[in-house]
């Protein structure tokens, strides 16, 4: 029986598998969490981090979670980048 972790770190092995962008929900939510004086957001299922990335950049306190190693694995490398930059 394949677990969900491990169904999921195969997948991430490949890269970024819904592309680099954050989804749209991310930028229609902030004005939602800024109204709502929102400072910190768990992101559970965080994948690569692109939201996380957004939202952090937005002035979030953000924590991502996700079952996938790999997952976070490609997530720490993308805020690596994004800090180079």
């Amino acid at each position: 029986m394949i677990t969900q972790a491990k169904y999921w770190d195969e997948r991430f092995k490949e890269g970024e598998i819904w592309g680099g962008s954050p989804c749209p929900s991310v930028d229609m939510s902030l004005p939602h969490l800024r109204d709502n004086h929102i400072r910190s957001i768990l992101v559970p299922g965080c994948g690569y981090g692109s939201n996380s990335l957004e939202l952090a950049q937005s002035g979030f306190k953000v924590k991502g979670i996700d079952v996938s190693s790999e997952a976070i694995k490609l997530a720490c490398r993308n805020i690596s980048a994004e800090k180079e930059t």
